[in-house]
């Protein structure tokens, strides 16, 4: 079933002309910017197996990009897995969530680090949405860590969390996340 799946996936990704388009956007807007377009352009003209070769390839090349985005989420480290038929085969059915494509980003030790992407994001069982993601990383940004999670609307109007941090000029934002700083221990010593 999964190879009918993925065979079904590798015709559309070599018949669809979107992502060309989508490539191109994105390259025109890093040049605008002035800033690298870190994305892969996509392949057509593949067999099969050069698409499972491909999408492993791409697995990779996105694998530091998806690690700096756990790291910033709390979560572990993806590892690289070894060249294998298996390998090739799992990169198409596990992509390594997030599923981060379309980066543009500025110079590694850039001063402020950007780096701006697409993220494919499961909601229900056969639906995602595309969600963009902007990382910013500054030694002069001394702000305090701090959550935003998506906001429970029901839940808010029953109790509301006396730690979320409402905006006064952006109520929509505010409605839709919950702003919150982490609660400190302070332990004073003699």
């Amino acid at each position: 079933m999964l190879i009918l799946f993925s065979m079904l996936d590798w015709g559309r990704s070599q018949i669809g002309k979107k992502d060309i388009e989508i490539y191109e956007d994105v390259n025109k807007l890093a040049n605008e910017l002035g800033i690298k377009n870190l994305s892969v352009p996509p392949q057509k003209n593949l067999n099969y197996f050069s698409w499972m070769v491909y999408n492993k390839k791409l697995s990779d090349h996105y694998l530091p990009f998806k690690n700096t985005i756990r790291k910033f989420r709390g979560k572990s480290e993806l590892k690289k897995k070894p060249d294998s038929l298996k390998s090739y085969y799992l990169s198409w059915f596990q992509q390594g969530l997030p599923n981060i494509s379309n980066i543009i980003a500025t110079e590694d030790n850039a001063e402020p680090y950007i780096m701006i992407s697409n993220e494919r994001v499961r909601v229900g069982k056969n639906n995602y949405e595309n969600h963009r993601l902007i990382y910013y990383k500054s030694a002069e940004l001394d702000l305090p860590k701090c959550e935003v999670n998506p906001a429970i609307e029901l839940l808010d109007n029953i109790i509301p969390d006396e730690d979320d941090i409402n905006f006064i000029s952006d109520e929509d934002f505010s409605k839709m996340f919950d702003l919150k700083f982490p609660k400190y221990n302070f332990v004073m010593k003699k």
